[in-house]
């Protein structure tokens, strides 16, 4: 008698992605909180490096780090900071950044790192509820415009350099502590970190993670298909406050034993806010990790590392778009033994390119695309090493379940048919910081009784269990009672030729309600584009999709994680 699961067509029911999995299962305890997971890691790798900077060679060991991290408890608690409070962090990609979230943890405390690059208006709202702020140095003109009344840590600074009753340098805030006993957080349950949504749409969220739910994702990566050893380095080019750069990369590695390469820290020595614009600091971090790719085997030698040890490298999208336009400089590429970029959406023509040059240079692995949500505490989907297929967003990670159903009426659409994509992940969030009916809208509750994170996402997945993404729900205006995606002209109006990029927002100063305008970059300064030659009939745009507003610009405004600031192009169109 065949014992062969029947194929149903539903990818939900068949899941078609599940022979991707190995059998083997990474000894990580979820039912622990995450400093005590990282304890029981660095105790077993006490000598090793956990940490290093790039551009300073600065070096923590696993023991040191975990030391550094009670202190920091220890200090925590001599504030008056207790089980249940919050601090928020403001750095990038700093030693500090680490230490906090542990030592934080360890005695329950629920930590949040601020964007350096958002407004003081947000930033007072993020410290309004904090119990503590842990600054870097070089950002404390910045907190100094915030003026919430609570105690400000501050790392790298000297005792001599603080100006302010309510400010403490860090050696000081240290040994405040020395003779202090904490008691120690076992509550998996508890709030550890509170990271953001992308905002790209909207005002960015606050998104609260228990313990556990971090765990979950940590596991997830752990167990996904990247060579994510003790032998290989890994580096990050995405700053804290974003998911992918506090959660699935530094603490993953963290978790995984691996060595991480620290590149963006920045200091007045290079950075001045009395002077330099906040936008600066993304174009530092690319320089130092273009510094870090062109010169790693050098690098390795100069720091006295194995000169064998490969490099697994976490970026957004843009990133290494920005690498490639710097491919002259890149001789060697053959150490890099891991890619995952997620943020931003990449063609496949923009892959296929990408690889066949990198290739050339000795990169031996796919550049994999990743799919997730913040509020599922990271990746969703990867393409990974072994299995990968480009112009996709990977596979469902271990954990996960994907779910494509109709958009109206809920019910779950076939193989390669379009529908509105929902998720369910032991890694879901618990809620959006004191913002209930947010929390409640993000579910979705099906016809069966089922409860599922909406993703807002519209795709299909292939009858191999790769998912592809093409578009939002929320970006859909309505044009003579006809639904229109600004997704779908986005991608028409990408194809046509000259055009270099484009966004469509709706355009609210129009003559009818669903109006869109598109601002659009060119391939360069010569070529003549009007929005008649747009909206030609060749170009297959529908006469409900043709936008009524062409402007060229020289580059779209983005946001960190290399998303298209929606929210900035839709002001703009409100000025026209």
């Amino acid at each position: 008698m065949s014992t062969e699961k029947k194929v149903t067509g539903y990818p939900s029911i068949d899941k078609p992605w599940l022979k991707y999995y190995t059998e083997e299962d990474v000894a990580f305890d979820i039912n622990k909180t995450i400093y005590e997971n990282f304890k029981k890691i660095a105790e077993e790798n006490k000598n090793k490096v956990a940490l290093v900077g790039f551009r300073t060679g600065k070096k923590t060991k696993f023991e040191e780090l975990l030391k550094q991290a009670d202190e920091f408890a220890c200090g925590l608690t001599a504030l008056g900071v207790k089980k249940n409070g919050k601090i928020v962090v403001l750095s990038l990609n700093s030693f500090i950044d680490a230490i906090a979230l542990l030592g934080a943890n360890k005695i329950g405390v629920v930590i949040e790192f601020l964007d350096p690059d958002s407004d003081i208006a947000q930033m007072q709202r993020h410290t309004s509820n904090a119990d503590a702020i842990i600054v870097e140095g070089v950002f404390l003109p910045l907190i100094k415009k915030i003026n919430n009344n609570i105690d400000v840590v501050v790392y790298n600074y000297t005792k001599n350099q603080i100006d302010s009753d309510n400010q403490i340098a860090y050696e000081e805030f240290i040994d405040k502590g020395r003779d202090i006993q904490v008691v120690i957080n076992d509550d998996v349950s508890l709030p550890a970190v509170i990271i953001f949504s992308s905002g790209s749409t909207g005002a960015p969220k606050p998104i609260v993670h228990s313990n556990y739910s971090v765990n979950c994702a940590i596991k997830k990566m752990l167990n996904a298909d990247f060579p994510l050893h003790r032998e290989n380095f890994m580096s990050k080019a995405i700053p804290s406050h974003i998911g992918l750069g506090v959660i699935t990369s530094m603490l993953v590695a963290l978790m995984a034993g691996m060595s991480q390469i620290i590149i963006g820290t920045i200091d007045e020595s290079v950075f001045n806010f009395e002077t330099d614009e906040p936008t600066l600091i993304a174009m530092l971090t690319v320089a130092e990790s273009i510094g870090m790719i062109s010169n790693y085997k050098n690098w390795l030698n100069i720091n006295n590392f194995d000169e064998n040890k490969g490099l697994v490298f976490f970026a957004a999208p843009i990133f290494f778009k920005i690498i490639l336009s710097h491919s002259q400089s890149i001789n060697d590429m053959s150490f890099i033994k891991g890619v995952l970029l997620g943020g931003s959406k990449m063609s496949e023509e923009e892959l296929d390119s990408m690889e066949m040059i990198f290739k050339n240079k000795g990169l031996s692995v796919p550049i994999g695309i990743g799919y997730g949500q913040n509020e599922l505490c990271g990746a969703v989907a990867l393409n990974t090493v072994h299995h990968n297929k480009n112009g996709s967003a990977g596979y469902p990670v271990a954990g996960t379940n994907i779910r494509i159903v109709d958009r109206d009426t809920y019910g779950d659409v076939k193989f390669n048919q379009v529908g509105l994509i929902l998720e369910k992940s032991d890694s879901i969030f618990l809620c959006y910081d004191n913002m209930p009916e947010e929390t409640e809208e993000s579910k979705v509750v099906l016809p069966d009784g089922t409860e599922w994170y909406n993703s807002n996402d519209l795709g299909y997945m292939d009858e191999e269990g790769f998912l592809f993404i093409t578009g939002r729900t929320n970006r859909v205006v309505i044009k003579s009672d006809h639904k229109v995606s600004m997704d779908v002209v986005e991608t028409k109006i990408k194809s046509i030729n000259g055009i270099k990029d484009a966004a469509v927002v709706a355009y609210s100063n129009g003559k009818e309600d669903g109006d869109t305008i598109v601002f659009a970059t060119l391939e360069n300064s010569h070529i003549e584009m009007s929005l008649d030659v747009i909206n030609d009939q060749k170009n297959g745009l529908t006469i409900f999709e043709t936008p009524v507003k062409l402007v060229i610009v020289d580059e779209l405004p983005r946001m960190n994680n290399s998303k298209v600031d929606y929210r900035a192009l839709e002001k703009e169109a409100e000025k026209l």
